[in-house]
């Protein structure tokens, strides 16, 4: 068991707190849940109960939000007479989603319009489909209910059909951070008015466009990754000396045996061709299955895999094998991205939100160095510099940038285009180049993310860059680097 350690609660929120420890002198900040235990209830409402002082464990947690990290456990809080406990009054969100998304608006400054014209707005739509819509529903309403009420009574039912017919889902709730939009808290720091800034339900939504926009883009050049991997792979086993080793079908055995899953994925890639006049000329007696039929059964998450596989079998000397290995670090966070992309969650929050990095407190509040080790630490920290920013300043953007999985893996997965793709399918890497292009394009601005510039408000504040900038900037670099190793 971890040896008990002391310190000072120093935050505390609804869910969870933060405390400060020092070891050999050195200042430490590390989170803990907030427990049942810790609860208490005062005239009936919940306050967290605690004091200043307190003894704790750590413990580490693996691939927790994709990163190892440690947490404060089996805290233990002073109770002796000269520590006077502390009640801090909990305020969780309404499970009214309805209520929470108003608040959620006011905060951020969203223009709603009135109950009068968001009443006149459902009532007199003139757009054919929403009148038919909004008519149908009304008569389920009635009917429901036996008798002739007007469904819009609710204030929430009101809000709920008229951010519908706007375009506006319950998921694009995620949009609202402040590193996208300003909020009260920000316009307050920087003394902005409140007058001056504008944001309305119609720029969320064209938001959401833009990043529906930028996860096809990425799965689409993620699908370019994979393709390009096997297919450079393929190309090798056809390769004479490969074929006289007999290395395609020594890899398909391999790929075979090294477990259950592999097993399985053989016998589906030869339920592919069997039995097919199309695929009746490859010898099945002899040999297993066609390489190309089981790199269908491969997804993206096995790349890193197949290409240690190839290694193992390689009998030729091959050039861009070494390098492709290396590359193999790279592949675990662009998976992240792609997982992400491909189940139609929010990006580009996630990409730009620093809380997601669930090693945020103990990477700022320590000298960590596991950033170091990363194959892009060199080039990011003194692109940071030549920008005439200081070395601590320069590491620190560094770590920003690797602590979070989903902005790691868009800038490695830009690396990697331009490090090794354009070594081993040129084309690919044309077509990828040419579509990154469009994407950033300040000149048309619905096929690109430029819009984000006329949609996030966050660069009113001077030491605060766009998202646009963010993304697009730390792409340009991860160019730049890839470009100079290629």
């Amino acid at each position: 068991m971890n040896k008990l350690l002391n310190g000072i609660v120093t935050k505390i929120n609804n869910n969870y707190g933060e405390i400060t420890y020092k070891i050999k002198k050195q200042s430490f900040i590390i989170p803990f849940e907030v427990t049942k235990e810790m609860l208490k209830k005062v005239n009936g409402k919940d306050y967290i109960c605690y004091s200043k002082d307190v003894s704790f464990q750590i413990e580490k947690k693996n691939d927790f939000r994709n990163r190892s990290t440690s947490v404060a456990i089996n805290l233990n809080f002073c109770t002796d007479d000269f520590s006077v406990p502390i009640y801090v009054e909990r305020e969780i969100d309404t499970d009214n989603f309805w209520k929470k998304i108003r608040t959620k608006f006011d905060d951020y400054f969203v223009r709603l319009p009135n109950r009068e014209d968001q009443l006149n707005y459902l009532e007199n739509n003139t757009d054919p489909i929403v009148k038919f819509q909004i008519e149908q529903q009304k008569m389920m309403f009635d009917a429901t209910r036996g008798r002739i009420q007007n469904m819009y009574t609710d204030d929430d039912v009101l809000l709920r059909e008229y951010l519908k017919y706007n375009g506006f889902q319950t998921r694009m709730e995620g949009y609202f951070i402040s590193s996208i939009f300003i909020n009260k808290d920000l316009a307050s720091s920087y003394e902005i008015d409140a007058t001056d800034i504008k944001l309305t339900v119609e720029m969320i939504v064209q938001l959401d466009s833009i990043d529906i926009l930028f996860r096809e883009k990425i799965l689409g050049w993620i699908l370019g990754i994979e393709d390009a991997y096997k297919s450079w792979i393929s190309r090798k086993l056809k390769d004479p000396i490969q074929v006289e080793s007999n290395s395609e079908e020594e890899l398909i055995k391999n790929w075979k045996t090294k477990n259950k899953q592999g097993e399985k994925e053989v016998e589906r890639a030869i339920e592919r061709g069997i039995f097919r006049e199309s695929k009746d000329g490859f010898d099945y007696i002899n040999k297993t299955v066609p390489i190309e039929d089981l790199f269908e059964e491969l997804d993206f998450s096995e790349l890193s895999e197949l290409l240690s596989q190839f290694e193992k079998i390689d009998k030729a000397t091959i050039d861009n094998l070494d390098e492709l290995i290396k590359s193999k670090k790279l592949l675990d966070n662009i998976r992240k991205i792609r997982n992400l992309a491909a189940h139609g969650k929010t990006f580009i929050p996630d990409l730009m939100d620093p809380d997601y990095n669930a090693n945020f407190l103990l990477d700022f509040s320590k000298k960590s160095s596991s950033f170091k080790k990363w194959m892009l630490y060199s080039g990011f920290k003194n692109n940071f510099i030549k920008q005439l920013f200081s070395e601590e300043i320069s590491e620190r953007m560094v770590q920003v940038v690797y602590g979070n999985p989903y902005r790691r893996g868009w800038v490695e997965l830009n690396y990697l285009y331009h490090r090794f793709i354009q070594k081993i399918d040129p084309q690919r890497f044309q077509r990828y180049a040419e579509e990154f292009d469009a994407l950033f394009s300040k000149f048309s601005t619905r096929e690109s993310l430029y819009g984000l510039e006329e949609i996030s408000n966050i660069q009113r504040i001077e030491d605060i860059n766009s998202p646009y900038n963010v993304i697009y900037n730390e792409a340009l670099m991860a160019k730049s680097l890839g470009q100079h190793d290629f």
